[in-house]
């Protein structure tokens, strides 16, 4: 080698040295064994048997990276606890993929356990969703008993012993620690995990949590399906026992727990919800009328084989969770004859109703002449006067067993929304609802009240139009006030005319047809002008307010010309009022305008 080439190759590799040693080195990554992942949290319930999400929130925990199993599920069950006061803690839960199979495993045929690196890897993220679901029959942490092959939906091979599934969670978590340690930033997993305890899937739950009558109202409202229909056509002011009838028709196709949808024949409105909530309105005061006078049932065997006191259970538990009116109409024993049992042979006067006490009386004071009434229930004595005190024995006998029959009847039409098991497990909690009291006043809604709901548009402050509606929001409140103290008179007009066969003459013919005829006004009161707005005659149970929103139309001489007189227009189903201003300038035409409204538009149509 020349002297030349060698100075040349010892320059070049000095360059490469000094090139290499000013590099940038690539620094190590940095092991982040705290990392955290987010996990949201869902709600999901059987319904009839089939497992669906619950609409509702969904609520992040933030859990290690190398979590287990047992630990995203402690930590949803108190994330839930904490959020949802109503939600137990006594069961145990398991998680479950949202088709149904144990969610320990990863999905698809592998037996590896669950992975936040393989799940992410794999794209199991965008196509399955992460749920939680309390089982019926199986308990995850029971190890004394195997779960059966008819109580899992996986066969006992799918599942390996505790030693095993120990040793597992263990290689999962360092295989999550190994994996997670080479990522530099906190990575959110979006997944939908559902929980549901063990108490709403069966028939017998615990119902311990429920506090007050609004807890009560509230558990049945959740069981309402939206998305299917029960739906009642009818004509109104149908007979009750029609109704009973067309609900009983209406049961062999669809369930009560779908939402009450009601068409009214001969009429447009189109029911999103008012209708259905003054039918139900109707269907509670006819039932208190009809089918229980004087707060007990009637006393009508015909009524139990025909399925009557039933289907009234089954329109009060739908009442309840649809937003009607309770059935406080029952006197304290009626109710109590529902779930109690009762010794009959120490039967006293508290277990009798008010009607029934004074039949007694009477009874007391003249056997002879109830002779037949003590024949009729049961007593085969003699009657007289030594033997009173067996005859009242045994009417009283008679009173409660019968109430008795009747009233569990009752209670199987209140087990379509497991309202039963709830007045079984908490008597006096549910007391309010069906037993006559302070309930049914707090419910019935004043001048004042309804006239705090009224939401008035009104036009920009300072101009005359300002004024007028000032004015009429002022007639309104009036009339408010005066329906409160009954100041108020409706429109009548005669709805049936009876003519005799036998006619004598012209003048008795005309004489016998005028009095005959029968006349009817819409009730002119608070309530009832609630109704009218809102389709609901009372306050919500749940103490929920909400707003009716009072509009003003100052064109409708500009949009209808020629035209004399406008009404007020009632929607209903979006709760809303609009007044025509131009008709209603004085407290007089207010008056006159509104109550004739009122009382020629109970039907959805314009009067």
């Amino acid at each position: 080698m020349s002297f030349e080439s060698f100075v040349t190759a010892k320059s070049s590799e000095k360059s490469e040295k000094q090139a290499s040693d000013f590099r940038s080195k690539k620094k190590a990554s940095k092991k982040d064994a705290n990392m955290e992942v987010t996990i949201n949290i869902g709600l999901k319930r059987f319904d009839d048997e089939d497992l669906k999400t619950v609409r509702g929130k969904r609520l992040p925990i933030a859990v290690p990276a190398n979590v287990t199993y047992a630990t995203i599920l402690e930590k949803a069950v108190a994330k839930w606890k904490a959020f949802d006061r109503r939600f137990e803690t006594a069961t145990e839960y398991v998680l479950l993929y949202e088709d149904g199979t144990q969610a320990l495993f990863m999905p698809g045929q592998t037996k590896d356990f669950f992975s936040l690196k393989q799940y992410k890897t794999e794209d199991y993220a965008a196509n399955v969703k992460f749920a939680a679901h309390a089982t019926v029959h199986m308990t995850v942490h029971s190890t004394s008993e195997a779960p059966s092959e008819d109580d899992c939906q996986s066969t006992a091979e799918e599942f390996p012993s505790m030693c095993e599934q120990i040793e597992l969670d263990e290689a999962i978590a360092r295989t999550l620690q190994d994996a997670l340690n080479s990522c530099n930033s906190k990575e959110v997993i979006d997944v939908t995990v559902s929980l549901e305890n063990q108490a709403a899937m069966t028939p017998n739950g615990n119902y311990a949590l429920i506090n007050n009558y609004k807890d009560v109202v509230d558990s049945l409202a959740s069981q309402v399906k939206h998305d299917k229909q029960f739906f009642i056509t009818t004509r109104r002011k149908a007979p009750f026992s029609r109704i009973i009838n067309l609900w009983q028709r209406q049961t062999s196709k669809s369930h009560t727990t779908n939402r009450l949808s009601v068409h009214y024949s001969g009429e447009s409105g189109i029911d999103n919800g008012a209708i259905a909530l003054e039918f139900l309105e109707q269907c509670i005061a006819d039932m208190a009328e009809s089918m229980f006078p004087d707060g007990a049932p009637m006393d009508f065997s015909f009524l139990v084989q025909n399925g009557s006191f039933r289907t009234c259970g089954e329109i009060v538990a739908v009442s309840l969770a649809q937003g009607g009116p309770p059935p406080c109409f029952l006197e304290q024993c009626a109710y109590e004859a529902a779930f109690k049992e009762f010794d009959m042979m120490k039967i006293g006067e508290e277990n009798l109703t008010f009607k029934e006490k004074q039949l007694l009386a009477e009874v007391r004071s003249d056997c002879q002449k109830h002779t037949d009434l003590i024949i009729d229930n049961g007593y085969t004595g003699a009657i007289k006067e030594e033997n009173f005190d067996d005859i009242v024995r045994s009417l009283q006998v008679s009173f409660v067993s019968r109430r008795c029959l009747y009233m569990k009847e009752f209670m199987l039409g209140l087990s379509s929304y497991g309202l039963d098991q709830m007045i079984i497990q908490n008597p006096l909690v549910c007391q309010p609802l069906f037993v006559a009291g302070d309930l049914k006043e707090d419910v019935t809604p004043d001048a004042d009240y309804l006239f705090s709901l009224l939401e008035p548009h009104y036009s920009r402050e300072g101009t005359s139009r300002r004024c007028f509606e000032e004015d009429i929001m002022d007639f309104f409140q009036d009339i408010l006030n005066d329906c409160e103290t009954g100041n108020v008179v409706g429109h009548v007009a005669p709805i049936a005319c009876n003519f005799k066969e036998e006619q004598n003459s012209d003048e008795d013919e005309a004489f016998n047809q005028e009095e005959s005829l029968v006349f009817e006004s819409p009730t002119l009161s608070v309530p009832g002008i609630m109704g009218w707005l809102t389709g609901s005659q009372h306050k919500p149970i749940s103490g929920k307010r909400f707003k009716i929103p009072v509009y003003f139309d100052h064109d409708c001489l500009k949009n209808k010309p020629g035209h004399s007189v406008c009404f007020p227009v009632v929607s209903a189903c979006v709760k809303s009022i609009t007044f025509p201003v131009q008709h209603l300038q004085n407290a007089e035409s207010f008056r006159e305008l509104f109550t004739l409204a009122y009382c020629k538009s109970q039907a959805f149509g314009r009067p």
